[in-house]
Formats: structure tokens, C-alpha cells, sequence
């Protein structure tokens, strides 16, 4: 990596996998904590508000904003005069892109294809049919519940945080605070139209966050291309 690529992503190349492995075992720990409280049930009864039924659809809206400023990202790292000018903000782009790619379409979805989870409309206690399922535990339902993919969309807004902590440290904190406030209010609209857990919405902001703050340790090779 060269030495202006380490001092963009802020934390140094000495152990790229030691802060994306503190960020899953922090999840880790919150999802133990919220199975051990039985959080995941308290809130989905606190939460859930069957009057509010355009919610589900509300929070699939809010989720595809994400896709469509990946898709603008994209087309100004095509604009080769843009890149040149503004380097932090294709870092910024390619981490945001990235990260919707590999953490929410491809981690994310992957495990929602494989692992099944009765969401919470689908459990006995809200009139469904099944039995409530910690993170990860089998259940053999076809049931699509974690981790939730509409608040990952939503944790993408923090990737940021990555890039600029070091070199600008307000606009990374901003960036911070407002993705993780912007997941968390779709995951918490996901809990309102009882599709998601607690501890899916924890698990989309863990994946969001692990994979951004591997890829801000990325190189972007394009740069050094272009202006050598």
C-alpha cells in the first residue's frame, strides 16, 4: 500500500484484519447480550404497530437510496478530471460500492438465502407457525429473516467513517453518526412492520462495518496509474 493510501484510510496497515475481527466479536457480544435479556422478543412486542401497515414498504424505499448513490458514485469515478480533484471522494465511492457489493448482496444475502430465521410475523407468538430461532440456529422453515438487508442498505452511509477518520476527522465522525442513525431507523422500521429482529438489524451493521473497514485498507491503484 502506498504510504498516501495508508494515511487515507486512517489506521494503518500493520494488522488489516485486527479492527474488522473487533467489529464482529462487538456483534457478537451485543447479540448474545440481546438473546440473553430475550431482547429480540421484548421489542418486537414493544415495537410492532399493525397500524402502520405502508411501514414495510416505507423502509424497502428508504433501503434503495443506497443503490441508486452506489449507481452516481460510480458514474463520477468515471469522470477521469473528478477523480484527479478529488481523491478522498472516489476512496469515499469505492468503499461505499464495495461494501454494498460484497457485505449486503453478496454476505448478507447469501446468508439469508442459506440460514433460515422465522421473522417475527412468522413466529407462534404473533400468529404464525413457528417457534422463535437465535441468530444462526437451524431452523427448517424457508423463512428469510436474518440478517435484515434493508438496514445494511442503510449502515452503507457510515463506510465513509473509513476513509476520512484520520485526514478529516468531523466529516468522518458526521459520516458515522448519520449511517448508523440512518440503519438503525430502518432496521427500527423493519421492527415496527414485524419483518426483523433486533439482533438482525445488530448483525446488517456488523457485516456493514467489518467489510468498510477492510476495504478502506485497499490501495486504489487507478490513482497512481493515472498520475505516474
Amino acid at each position: 500500500m502506498s504510504r498516501q493510501g495508508a494515511e487515507s484510510d486512517g489506521a494503518g496497515a500493520e494488522a488489516p484484519w485486527l479492527e474488522p475481527l473487533a467489529i464482529i466479536a462487538i456483534t457478537s457480544a451485543v447479540s448474545a447480550l440481546a438473546i440473553a435479556f430475550d431482547l429480540d422478543q421484548i421489542l418486537a412486542r414493544r415495537v410492532f404497530d399493525p397500524g402502520r401497515p405502508g411501514m414495510r414498504g416505507f423502509t424497502n424505499q428508504l433501503s434503495s437510496y443506497s443503490i441508486l448513490a452506489a449507481l452516481l458514485g460510480v458514474a463520477w469515478l468515471c469522470v477521469p478530471p473528478l477523480r484527479r480533484r478529488w481523491p478522498s471522494v472516489g476512496r469515499c465511492i469505492g468503499v461505499f460500492a464495495g461494501t454494498l457489493v460484497i457485505a449486503v448482496l453478496a454476505i448478507v444475502m447469501n446468508l439469508k438465502s442459506e440460514l433460515d430465521r422465522p421473522r417475527p410475523n412468522e413466529v407462534v407468538e404473533f400468529g404464525g407457525e413457528y417457534s422463535y430461532r437465535w441468530p444462526f440456529a437451524y431452523a427448517d422453515c424457508g423463512c428469510k429473516s436474518f440478517p435484515s438487508s434493508a438496514a445494511g442498505f442503510g449502515y452503507l452511509v457510515a463506510t465513509p467513517f473509513f476513509v476520512l477518520r484520520r485526514r478529516s476527522p468531523r466529516a468522518a465522525a458526521a459520516f458515522l453518526v448519520v449511517g448508523l442513525t440512518w440503519g438503525s431507523y430502518i432496521g427500527y422500521g423493519r421492527m415496527v412492520a414485524n419483518m426483523h429482529w433486533l439482533t438482525d438489524i445488530v448483525w446488517s451493521a456488523g457485516l456493514v462495518l467489518a467489510t468498510a473497514s477492510l476495504l478502506a485498507r485497499v490501495d486504489l491503484s487507478w490513482r497512481d496509474a493515472e498520475t505516474g
